[in-house]
């Protein structure tokens, strides 16, 4: 299945200007918007596209070291949301456990404070994610995507 997730309508976004290209593409009724939660909120990349778009229906897509289900994730969707322009709906969310680059996590230790990305729950999350996300996160994600569409198709397009 991670195969067919992959094959079917895969979109590698490599640079910044990639996202712009995107953003400059209005023939989309709804735009899927993923990014990685980077300390509770979007990535920069993820930010600058965000503010481009105007008057779209957005399914914001996050993946993260947390919980997909804690209120680290919530907080995730309510900071990207802030990002958007007046003027667009939000229409669906949906998060995914993933694994912590190791790098980020050994900076993330040479922090020397406790905060929710560093310390004790930090490396608790890091135990947590490791293998994610895996069969059981990519099922959960088709399954989100088939009940969205069929949504999508009803009330939204």
């Amino acid at each position: 299945m991670e195969k067919d997730l992959l094959e079917e309508g895969d979109v590698s976004l490599r640079d910044e200007e990639d996202y712009i290209e995107l953003a400059e593409s209005n023939g989309f009724d709804v735009i899927f918007a993923g990014y990685w939660l980077d300390r509770g909120g979007v990535d920069e990349k993820m930010k600058k596209y965000l503010r481009t778009l105007h008057k779209k229906k957005i399914v914001l897509f996050e993946t993260m070291g947390a919980d997909p289900e804690s209120e680290h994730a919530i907080i995730g969707f309510a900071n990207a949301a802030m990002v958007l322009p007046e003027g667009n709906t939000v229409i669906g969310v949906f998060a995914l456990q993933g694994e912590i680059n190791p790098a980020l996590l050994e900076t993330m230790r040479t922090m020397g404070i406790t905060t929710p990305h560093s310390g004790p729950e930090m490396e608790k999350c890091a135990a947590q994610a490791v293998g994610h996300p895996n069969k059981v996160d990519l099922e959960k994600a088709e399954t989100y995507m088939k009940s969205f569409s069929e949504k999508c198709q009803r009330y939204f397009v």
